[in-house]
């Protein structure tokens, strides 16, 4: 991850996971992780049930790092499901 940050229309793109106009690491670096810190801050609810590692798994699945990305989230996807 890294880089510059994509531009407001990239980022509010509203295709899921900002699939038109960010990569998989571009949408986890400017768009999951800062939504997840402004719910901690919040002192709100996470959200519950969510799976976004089928789609990484996907979208990065000829990445060395696939499994760097994947491991955690899932271990998270699994503490916030039901």
């Amino acid at each position: 991850m890294g880089g510059d940050t994509p531009s407001p229309e990239a980022l509010a793109n509203e295709q899921p996971f900002c699939v038109e106009t960010l990569t998989p690491t571009q949408w986890l670096q400017w768009i999951f992780i800062p939504r997840m810190r402004a719910i901690l801050d919040a002192n709100a609810d996470l959200p519950r049930n969510f799976a976004i590692t089928p789609y990484l798994e996907e979208a990065l699945k000829n990445e060395g790092y696939l499994q760097a990305i994947c491991e955690p989230l899932l271990g998270l996807e699994k503490l916030l499901k039901d």
